[in-house]
């Protein structure tokens, strides 16, 4: 086994795909690197079948024209044509093989267009909710995010109580406040602001962020599936289209992949939410 690390260029759009696909089916990064080139392969090579197809049905039209010899010069000839890989070809490939599927949900069709190089610019999972958190959690998730940035020789510079006395340095602090006021769609009032000062400083100084994350996670999945009228209780299983959006949700609050017991955690955790209704 070795260590590498693939040095690629790559989209943010890419970048979320990567983490829908892991979330989604409960997949390791590594995973996705291993399989690959065997799924690519698998797809291509299927298409190439669907054109072989189309090549005997041409010959099927010359067959009363032409005799053996020339038939066989034409087939060759159309299947070295054929049988190449065409970045345009293979996404409109894509797009059929998408288009029989059952589930629309998943991989939408018309969301499959071929880039500027014919290979395919795609949205996975096009209907993924857009779940909205408590106002509090929406401000320390918004602290979260501003405080990962601080790199570990500056957070000496942060202050452990921060008031509007001793601030936090502008560079954060406006950023935060940007952020949050685009989140809630208002100007912040005091305590608000109070919130976001100190949720900051706790996460730049190492406070342990796991428990409100799955925490909140599992708040907001919670009432995603109310909206859509269904209840998971303790003994349930988790549908995986509310399974994918709560690891998806708990791997962004809280800012990194998360462990085997981490995603069990927030499964309990959501089912809990509808537990204690039914209690």
């Amino acid at each position: 086994m070795y260590d590498t690390m693939l040095r690629v260029r790559i989209s943010q759009d890419i970048l979320e795909a990567y983490d829908l696909v892991r979330d989604n089916y409960d997949l390791t990064q590594s995973d996705l690197v291993r399989m690959a080139p065997l799924l690519l392969t698998l797809l291509v090579e299927k298409s190439f079948e669907t054109k072989r197809g189309q090549v005997d049905e041409e010959i099927k039209k010359y067959e009363s024209n032409l005799d053996e010899g020339q038939l066989e010069k034409l087939r060759n000839t159309l299947k070295a044509l054929k049988l190449s890989f065409s970045p345009p070809e293979f996404t409109d490939y894509l797009r059929i093989f998408a288009d029989n599927l059952k589930k629309k949900s998943t991989v939408n069709p018309n969301d499959i267009v071929a880039g500027k190089d014919g290979l395919p610019n795609y949205r996975i999972f096009p209907e993924k909710p857009n779940l909205r958190l408590a106002e509090e959690d929406c401000l320390k998730k918004v602290a979260e995010e501003v405080a990962r940035k601080v790199p570990d020789n500056n957070k000496r510079n942060i202050p452990k109580n921060p008031t509007h006395t001793n601030p936090i340095p502008d560079e954060y602090w406006l950023d935060m406040l940007v952020k949050a006021s685009d989140e809630l769609g208002s100007k912040l009032n005091p305590n608000q602001m109070n919130i976001l000062r100190k949720w900051f400083s706790k996460v730049v100084h190492n406070k342990d962020n796991t428990e409100w994350a799955l925490t909140a996670a599992a708040k907001v999945v919670a009432d995603y599936v109310r909206e859509k009228g269904d209840k998971i209780y303790r003994d349930s299983y988790i549908p995986p289209e509310y399974d994918g959006v709560l690891l998806t949700q708990a791997r962004s609050l809280l800012g990194r992949y998360l462990t085997a017991t981490q995603k069990e955690e927030v499964r309990e955790l959501l089912k809990k939410e509808f537990n204690r209704e039914r209690n």
